[in-house]
């Protein structure tokens, strides 16, 4: 508490004491953790006093004041002005008491008596805990055990980390830990002795990478696990000063290749993948092979080979897996047995040429299998009847696919024919008679193997009972199978049988010959037999036939006036004969019914059953006669105390229906009579009946409403039922007729009263001029009005008709026009008045007049309509009033009627359109400005005026600009006045305009427009990497890639620079978008990154960073060579092969890998080794050589040899010697089989010796290792046979797949 400058300490401090002079104190001083600035202070910051957290520490001059009520009165009573009395002690300020304790003596290292309990209640937290500070010490070490006592950090956070590899700088490891027991602030930092700068630790204690992560700079020191980690010395620090240490490891876990599975992501890692498809293999899915990359990078797919399998397969990505699937179905094992290539699975860092070894191939090998013929077995089918139908199916041949292919049934040819198992020679029969001649090759069959009978075809198993046919069946894939033997059994034909339709079959005894027998009495379903076989029927009783085709019996004699009468029976044996002519018999009777009497039904015709129909002639009642069993004609006859009161009348041939007619005009009353009916088989039924005559009235008069007529009608004027006596519905009279008998009507009226006319339809009309007559609107007109029907019945009934009154003229509408001052001009008519009359009576002009019109209008009357017009060159807004006078050609009365209409002011219209503009900073004067921000953007910016109303069709007629920048012509279409590209007026400034417009009425209003000016756009550029780009075809001018570039203003021609990692392997080039981006040179397999900047014409610029261009290394199958060696012999070559081809050692390897050779420089290894593969002619020891048949190349070792090299014409005797790269892209195996044991990697040799078949040969196979590389191969396999191959014409070697099987 340093005291820096004093004036002066008031001698009385008091309970609030002053300072009243100035203390200045270096740094800052804060009261109970405040700083104390120019306010008052309460009496809890007593400064003198001791109180937890006092201290003086800022640059600040006390001149509030200090509260002292926190001490003794000693001591704020006691500061003096004398030094000594007021014991300023070097350089601090205290009290007097307080120097009397022993504070402020002389320097920090003054003792004093600690040894007591704080005493000071203001204190609590030390005051309730009992606290000592110690029994000695100094001021420093006092105050610092009270006030600031500390405890440092520590760091709580792990101490080993762990990343991947290939992260970029900046990348956050782990944020650190740590924890303070007082809660201070804490900082992280590295300790100095961490150098190498490969990490940062933030303040915050973020740690972060300062490079990207890679195994060689960090996996560098022993952890003390075994682990290679980089150290990193971090420490934290409070706000004291304290810290914690701690060192940190770091290890990078390397980034790994992809991986293939099977199964799952989850199944095992496989190294290749072999599939067998059958012949018959459709197309589809054949396996989803799964990737997986241990640090979860992006995993690229690419497939190599595919193009030279001829489209049989294809691999597509989805997911976490590569579908595997064949895509067509033209698989054949004869032409090609195996197919291979590969997929590579390569990570993000791969592609980034980041780790060239983060990629993996998986070879895929493809067997094709041979498809097996189907087999069809000798059989026989079911019999089959020698009576059965046509088409009936005899059987289905059986045969099997082992593959289970669809197999098609051909061939089938009759083989031979045998009675009872001897044989029949064919040509015996012609096929002309079921029962003599039967058809010799009666069966056909289809494709699927169904045999059926031939239609039309005749069988008999009495001349053969046993067909025989030979079959062949096929698939798909294959030519016919063997032949097979199809018997067909014929057996014996076995008798029909008989079924009828009836329980009882009847006759009616009336019924004549040929009416068919019925299936129950008196039934109408006929009786028949039926057969289940072909055949015909016969009858044994004449009196019973029968359909010898059909079955249907029918009477064959008349029973009408025989002696065979109801309750006899008709026997009778039906016989049926088959195709065979074998014999089925059933017994038949009969049952003989008897005749029914006939019945009659009465229709009466009701409607002329009264005494005005009723008259001579009429049809009364309708009689219609019916008969069970049809014994016709029939008679009627009448009996009975009315009877002469009727006639009847047949009215058909047969008299099956009579009219009752009347015989006079009938009087009302009841006819009674007795009807007899009699059939022609002479059965009588009787009807006693009675009729009832009617009586009729004669009427009631109905009126449609009440009856008016208006006092103005005249003569023939309708009589009405509307009230108002004019309009609306006549008036019309009718009559009702109960019971209406014969369709009563009346025929006439007649009016008592002249005046009143009426019709005979009832319409009724004034008769007389009601209007002047004495008759007026109230009175009425009344009249008897009388009835008479067609019958002459007479009735009557009377009416009234009220008088209605005729009314004034009205006015029915009006109509403004012209209503504003643009428009009320000249002699404009204003308004229009419309008179109406509700009698329609007519409107002189001379009786439609106009009062009160101001003096600028005037007033024209063209009845029925009253006009009020200008009468000066422009009227004024307003509101106008006038009176109409109207009465109509009678004038019964007059009424007056006032109206006004209004005169609206012109309005001066409003800006409208585009007044929010944009204008490029790159336009010239002259050029559009547009309604939307953008080149080309929206469209041409236009102006117009809206008119609301638009008085009198009111337009603008002409604009102007205040701004000569901004350019209207009379349409209102805005261009740039002047050239803004180059200019100061640029991007984000803005042109304003007030626009002034005009309408043909002369009215001016104006608006304002804004136009913004807005960027030129720099270029868009797109670069799109060429596919499958290999490094056979990565040539100078070639097409690496394709730049799309597109200019928003088509500022072109376009300028392009290349730079970056390998720009200037690469130029562009073209003169249209797209560019070609192409190397300058041939380009090896790798990951090509360019940087392109597109620059347009206006000097805007975008540039594509790091775009890469990735070169596939071309497929490098290698070459094949097929040698034909003399040296050595059979024995040699069983017995001692290493010998005779010059190795003295080989190691274990797969194949084994030739270490030494022999002595004998003119071995074939020897001089396979010195660089002789290839060569066309080896000279070997002894005079001996190998000479080169023929070579080729491929992806599948086996297709070369069967394929590209095929069939080779030769005559020679040797060890056949075949050379193969290894390490190329071609599959080639690496241990020869000698049987098809699916061996991995294995082949078996499969040679056709002049055309003899392919057999199974000896051999053996070995790596070696030239003394140089050939074709860029350093290693390559030899096949040898182990005895020689004598060849007379031709040959075909082939190293088969062990999961295959021999060629054919």
């Amino acid at each position: 508490m340093a005291l820096i400058r004093w004036k002066q300490i008031d001698p009385n401090l008091g309970a609030y004491g002053k300072l009243t002079g100035s203390l200045a104190v270096s740094g800052s001083l804060l009261v109970n953790g405040q700083e104390v600035g120019a306010t008052s202070t309460t009496s809890s910051h007593a400064l003198f006093a001791v109180s937890a957290s006092y201290a003086i520490s800022a640059s600040h001059e006390i001149i509030t004041e200090i509260s002292s009520s926190h001490s003794v009165q000693a001591d704020t009573a006691s500061y003096v002005s004398t030094a000594q009395t007021a014991s300023f002690v070097a350089d601090s300020l205290i009290s007097e008491s307080a120097a009397r304790s022993g504070f402020g003596a002389g320097s920090d290292s003054t003792t004093y008596n600690g040894n007591r309990v704080i005493s000071q209640a203001h204190i609590p937290g030390l005051f309730t805990s009992s606290f000592n500070a110690g029994t000695t010490g100094s001021v420093q070490e006092f105050l610092d055990a009270v006030f600031f006592p500390n405890t440092g950090p520590s760091i709580t956070s792990g101490t080993t980390f762990n990343i991947a590899e290939f992260l970029s700088s900046g990348s956050t490891i782990t944020t650190l830990t740590a924890t303070d027991p007082e809660s201070q602030a804490l900082t992280f930092s590295t300790q100095s002795g961490y150098t190498d700068d490969l990490v940062r630790l933030s303040s915050a204690g973020v740690l972060t990478l300062n490079v990207s992560s890679s195994t060689e700079a960090f996996n560098t020191d022993n952890r003390g696990d075994g682990t290679l980690a980089h150290p990193v010395l971090v420490q934290v620090a409070d706000s004291f000063g304290d810290t914690d240490t701690q060192t940190i490891h770091i290890d990078v876990t390397a980034n790994s290749a992809p991986v293939f599975r099977q199964t799952s992501t989850e199944g095992s890692i496989i190294t290749s993948f072999t599939s067998s498809r059958n012949e018959n293999s459709s197309t589809g899915e054949i396996a989803k092979i799964y990737f997986t990359d241990s640090n979860s990078d992006t995993i690229t797919i690419r497939s190599g080979g595919l193009d030279v399998i001829n489209g049989k397969f294809t691999v597509a990505r989805t997911g976490s897996y590569v579908s595997f699937r064949q895509i067509t179905g033209s698989l054949d094992y004869e032409t090609t047995a195996s197919y291979n290539f590969s997929l590579t699975a390569s990570d993000e860092h791969y592609e980034a040429t980041q780790d060239n070894d983060a990629i993996t191939f998986l070879p895929i090998l493809v067997n094709v299998t041979d498809n097996v013929v189907p087999v069809v077995n000798n059989q026989t089918l079911s019999a089959i009847n020698e009576n059965s139908g046509d088409g009936t199916v005899v059987g289905n041949i059986a045969a099997s696919d082992t593959e289970g292919d669809t197999i098609t049934f051909t061939a089938f040819t009759l083989s031979s024919l045998e009675l009872d198992g001897v044989s029949v020679s064919q040509g015996t029969y012609s096929g002309t008679s079921q029962t003599s001649d039967p058809h010799e090759n009666p069966f056909q069959m289809n494709s699927s193997g169904q045999v059926t009978r031939t239609a039309g075809r005749f069988l008999n198993s009495d001349l053969i009972n046993s067909y025989k046919y030979t079959v062949k069946v096929l698939d798909l894939y294959n030519t016919a199978s063997a032949p097979a033997t199809i018997t067909i059994p014929i057996t014996d034909d076995t008798p029909a049988t008989l079924s009828d339709n009836f329980t009882t079959a009847t006759i009616v005894e009336s019924d004549t010959s040929g009416t068919t027998i019925k299936t129950a009495n008196y039934g109408t379903t006929q009786a028949d037999f039926n057969s289940n076989q072909a055949g015909a029927f016969t009858s044994s009783n004449a009196a019973i036939t029968i359909n010898s085709s059909t079955g249907v019996l029918s009477l064959g004699v008349n029973l009408s006036g025989s002696a065979t009468q109801s309750g006899a029976t008709i026997d009778s044996t039906i016989s049926f004969r088959n195709t065979f002519n074998t014999l089925t018999t059933a017994s038949l009777s009969v049952t003989v019914l008897g005749n029914r009497v006939p019945t009659a039904s009465f229709a009466e015709q009701t409607a002329n059953l009264n005494n005005n129909l009723a008259t001579t002639n009429t049809n009364l009642t309708t009689v219609t006669i019916s008969d069970p069993d049809s014994d016709t004609p029939y008679s009627m006859s009448l009996s009975g105390t009315h009877a002469s009161s009727f006639n009847l009348v047949p009215q058909n041939a047969n008299s099956s229906s009579y009219q009752m007619q009347a015989a006079s005009n009938l009087a009302p009353g009841i006819y009674n009579y007795t009807a007899s009916i009699k059939d022609n088989y002479d059965e009588v039924r009787t009807y006693p009946r009675s009729m009832s005559i009617s009586n009729v009235g004669i009427g009631t008069m109905t009126t449609n409403g009440t009856y008016y007529a208006i006092e103005s009608a005249t003569s023939g004027s309708n009589i009405v039922i509307n009230s108002n006596g004019r309009t609306g519905t006549q008036g019309d009279l009718g009559v009702t007729y109960s019971g209406s008998f014969g369709s009563q009507a009346v025929a006439a009226f007649t009016s008592s009263n002249s005046q009143i006319a009426v019709t005979n339809t009832g319409a009724l009309s004034l008769n007389f001029n009601l209007s002047g007559s004495g008759t007026a609107s109230g009175d009425t007109i009344s009249s008897n009005i009388t009835f008479r029907d067609q019958y002459d019945n007479i009735g009557s009934g009377s009416i009234s008709v009220n008088v209605t009154t005729n009314h004034p003229p009205y006015i029915s509408a009006t109509s403004q026009s012209n209503g504003n001052e643009n428009a009320a001009r000249g002699t404009a008519t204003l308004f229009r008045v419309t008179v109406a009359d509700t009698e329609s009576d007519a409107l002189p002009n001379a009786n439609l007049t106009v009062t009160g019109l101001t003096g600028s209008l005037s007033a024209s009357v063209d009845s029925p309509y009253i006009y009020i017009k200008a009468n000066s060159n422009n009227v004024n807004a307003g509101t106008y009033g006038f009176t109409a006078s109207l009465a109509d050609t009678h004038s019964f009365s007059t009424a007056l009627s006032a109206s006004e209409f209004t005169i609206a002011a012109a309005n001066t219209g409003s800006l409208t359109g585009d007044t929010a503009i944009y204008i490029i900073e790159s336009a010239t004067s002259g050029n559009v400005f547009r309604d939307a921000s953008g080149f080309g953007a929206g469209n041409a910016a236009q102006v117009g005026v809206s008119y609301s109303p638009a008085y009198a069709g009111a337009t603008v007629q002409s604009f102007t600009s205040s701004n000569a920048a901004i350019v209207v012509d009379g349409s209102g279409n805005l261009t740039l006045g002047v050239t803004l590209s180059g200019s100061a007026t640029q991007s984000g400034a803005n042109i304003s305009s007030t626009i002034t417009f005009r309408d043909q009425y002369d009215n001016v209003g104006s608006g304002s427009v804004t136009a913004t000016v807005f960027a030129n756009q720099s270029p868009v550029a797109n670069f799109t990497r060429a596919s499958l780009y290999e490094s056979n075809n990565a040539t100078s001018g070639s097409t690496a890639g394709t730049l799309t570039v597109t200019d928003t203003e088509n500022n072109s021609p376009f300028t392009f620079t290349l730079a970056g990692t390998n720009g200037d392997k690469f130029d562009v080039q073209g003169t249209s978008s797209p560019f070609r981006v192409q190397p300058t040179g041939s380009l090896d397999g790798g990951t090509y990154t360019v940087n392109i900047t597109v620059t347009d014409n206006y000097g805007e610029s975008v540039t594509l960073s790091n775009e890469t261009i990735f070169v596939t290394r071309s497929l490098d199958y290698g070459q094949v060579y097929v040698y034909t060696s003399t040296l050595g012999s059979d024995v040699g070559l069983t017995n001692n092969y290493l010998g005779v081809m010059g190795a003295s050692s080989v190691n274990s390897d797969t194949p084994p890998q030739v270490t030494a050779l022999t002595a004998a420089s003119q071995s074939l290894f020897a001089a396979l080794s010195s660089g002789s593969i290839g060569s066309s002619k080896i000279v070997l020891s002894g005079g001996e050589s190998a000479t080169l048949m023929a070579s080729g190349s491929g992806s599948n070792l086996d297709t070369v040899l069967s394929s590209s090299i095929g069939t080779l014409s030769t005559g020679s005797t040797g060890q056949i010697v075949i050379v193969y790269p290894s390490g190329s892209d071609m599959y080639v195996p690496t241990s020869i089989q000698e049987s098809f044991n699916s061996t991995v990697g294995g082949a078996v040799p499969s040679f056709n010796i002049d055309g003899g078949g392919f057999s199974i040969e000896t051999g053996i196979v070995h790596s070696l290792i030239p003394s140089q590389s050939t074709l860029g191969f350093s290693e390559w396999f030899v096949f040898g046979r182990k005895t020689r191959n004598a060849i007379g014409s031709s040959a075909i070697f082939r190293l088969v797949n062990s999961s295959g099987s021999l060629p054919v």
